[in-house]
């Protein structure tokens, strides 16, 4: 077993086959499995926790933008899930707070990416431009809010 803190990796190598893990919730999901089904003991695994990025993003859109096409743009968001490496989460939709305090924003989003790295590789990467390309004509207004937490 290899551990790099620098690039936060760990390395296990089993059967003369390596596996290389970032995300040790899901290393420690898949030891049992790698081992072949020999249950190891994993409490010597302390790993640092690596902050996780929420990315939540209000929107207002236009008045003539219809709910199809509104349907249509949030497809293209939760495709991006599978397009682009480092996101394990998306929802959305449109406000449903009795509270009244949504200022106009009638939609949201939130993604979740594995770090910072991940949301700082997602936000110019070419399929996110592609989106943002459809979605920003059907705009009037937009937050974005970013914030780091670990799990």
């Amino acid at each position: 077993m290899q551990v790099s803190t620098a690039t936060n990796t760990l390395a296990i190598a089993l059967r003369e086959k390596t596996f290389w893990f970032t995300d040790y919730q899901l290393l420690c999901s898949r030891l049992p499995l790698l081992t072949y089904g020999k249950l190891i003991k994993t409490s010597f695994l302390k790993f640092p926790k690596m902050p996780q990025v929420q990315h939540v993003v209000l929107l207002s859109f236009k008045e003539e933008v219809t709910t199809e096409q509104i349907t249509y743009l949030f497809g293209l968001l939760a495709e991006l899930q599978q397009l682009i490496p480092g996101i394990t989460h998306f929802s959305g939709g449109p406000n449903s707070s009795p509270e009244g305090l949504n200022q106009g924003y009638t939609h949201g989003f939130l993604m979740t990416f594995v770090s910072v790295e991940a949301r700082d590789v997602y936000l110019p990467h070419p399929e996110h431009e592609r989106v943002k390309a459809e979605l920003n004509p059907c705009i009037e207004a937009v937050l974005v809010f970013d914030f780091d937490f670990k799990s």
